[in-house]
């Protein structure tokens, strides 16, 4: 089966959905279907057989996100050369647009995987509570699910979230999965020397992209609530992202309230 991919964030973005996309592709292909994923340009990519750049407006509002602009015809011809099968869209605005124009045209159907909760984005249109922003989004979202053929949730929450929400159209519930073999080759013990902790230290941590809409005050006030009963323990966050020297890291530092201040750093 030949799969169109379309998504507005793709490596080398460092982010879920994109790894995602990236992640889906590898395993699709290693069951013998072909893929084209159309995406933003970044700086320093260029078009590949597999991959399709279309121009973009890179760091789009002091962010590591490009924002696409309309694909230029060459694409489209590209797109019929690969002569798709099934549309797969990854965003529900720019490039989902042209997802379902795209299934309109060629008569093909749209699955769209709904990664995220989009209206926690809405800070990028204009302030951090956006309540016009948080509606617009919300209902671009859930009409752009009665659009499409199939809706992918990664989990039976989202599914039950969209229902309620009006999201009409038939729904599965696919896990996003991870390589495990990617995370089996780090070493404890290097780490732990590097960082100076003992190997009886009790270290937890947080992985992931250090932005507002990955609930990074909610992040801060249960990891300040468990530091303070475990003076033992060490919290680590390994990421980058707008959020890195912001508030809400910052709030990590807090002072225990009978004991020293809270160790933290990023890695």
């Amino acid at each position: 089966m030949n799969i169109l991919m379309l998504t507005n964030t793709f490596t080398p973005h460092v982010g879920g959905v994109a790894r995602s996309v990236a992640e889906t592709t590898r395993q699709l292909e290693k069951l013998g279907h072909k893929v084209l994923i159309v995406c933003p340009s970044f700086e320093g990519t260029e078009s590949t057989r597999k991959v399709l750049r279309v121009p973009a407006i890179e760091h789009f509002r002091d962010t590591s996100f490009s924002f696409p602009l309309p694909i230029p015809s060459g694409v489209h011809r590209a797109i019929d050369e690969f002569r798709p099968d099934v549309v797969h869209s990854h965003p529900p605005f720019l490039l989902g647009d042209t997802a379902l124009r795209v299934g309109a045209e060629r008569d093909i159907p749209v699955v769209f995987t709904h990664h995220t909760q989009y209206d926690k984005y809405a800070h990028y249109l204009g302030g951090e509570n956006s309540t016009m922003g948080k509606r617009f989004i919300n209902e671009l979202d859930i009409g752009y699910c009665n659009l499409c053929d199939t809706v992918i949730a990664p989990s039976q929450s989202v599914v039950d979230d969209l229902v309620a929400r009006g999201v009409t159209r038939h729904m599965e519930v696919i896990p996003t999965g991870i390589d495990l073999s990617w995370w089996s080759v780090g070493s404890r013990e290097f780490f732990r020397r590097a960082h100076g902790l003992s190997e009886s230290a009790f270290v937890i941590g947080h992985v992931g992209r250090l932005a507002i809409e990955n609930r990074l005050p909610f992040l801060a006030e249960s990891v300040a609530c468990f530091l303070a009963n475990r003076p033992d323990a060490w919290f680590v966050v390994a990421g980058q992202g707008p959020c890195m020297r912001g508030r809400h890291l910052d709030s990590l530092r807090a002072t225990r309230r009978n004991g020293p201040p809270i160790d933290l750093w990023c890695a």
